[in-house]
């Protein structure tokens, strides 16, 4: 016999996102990209995330970054109360 609770399946999340990072001296900057991955729920109050992202400063000066833009993997475990 199964229990009541079922736990809720992983599903693929992809968004756009951007950003402004507010600086005491150099110009602010601003950054923009998107953000790729699983959602996976562990219990009704917790999940895991794995993914990549990749992010574009805007207005970029190429003397100021050594890059103007990244990949890079990201992974997080959320919990709510």
């Amino acid at each position: 016999m199964r229990s009541g609770c079922q736990r809720a399946a992983a599903r693929a999340v992809l968004r756009g996102d951007a950003s402004r990072t507010i600086y005491d001296g150099p110009p602010d900057r601003n950054t923009y990209g998107a953000r790729g991955g699983v959602y996976m729920p562990f219990s009704t109050n917790a999940a895991f995330n794995v993914g990549v992202v990749y992010e574009k400063i805007s207005g970029c000066n190429p003397s100021t970054y050594s890059d103007c833009s990244q990949l890079y993997p990201e992974d997080s475990v959320l919990f709510s109360f």
